[in-house]
């Protein structure tokens, strides 16, 4: 199925600016219809697979190295084990929070002591729930 730009802006929370930029750049590649440019629903995935990178911290440039020659079932593993790491550093903040809410005479350096041992220990449960790891699909 196939969506014109106002549609699939709409649909995936962007704008029409943003999906021509993505266009200009080489992200997203229209196909033409009529005089009508249109983006095939799989973009759906490379979308998301966009916004999560980007929150991730990464540059256009480098999500377009990250995106080149992946399938979509490769970019939905690669947003998985993103929204893992993502989910394990929120755990890491709360957690930290936590502990200094239960001892509010905490230094600077002991909050980032603890958050340190905090961060390794929710870091070495993941990398045990998923094995394979970020970068191997990177």
């Amino acid at each position: 199925m196939r969506y014109s730009y106002r549609e699939f802006a709409k649909m995936t929370h962007t704008t029409l600016r943003t999906l021509r930029y993505y266009e200009s750049v080489g992200l997203i590649v229209p196909t033409l219809c009529h005089d009508k440019k249109y983006i095939e629903d799989h973009y759906f995935v490379v979308m998301q697979t966009i916004q999560l990178l980007k929150r991730a911290g990464y540059t256009l440039a480098q999500i377009k190295h990250i995106l080149h020659d992946k399938n979509i079932e490769d970019q939905i593993i690669m947003q998985k084990d993103l929204l893992n790491i993502q989910l394990t550093n929120t755990k890491v903040m709360l957690s930290l929070i936590e502990e200094m809410q239960k001892d509010k005479d905490m230094d600077i350096y002991e909050i980032y002591k603890k958050f340190l041992q905090i961060q390794n220990r929710k870091n070495l449960q993941l990398q045990f729930e998923t094995p394979d790891g970020l970068k191997t699909r990177i």
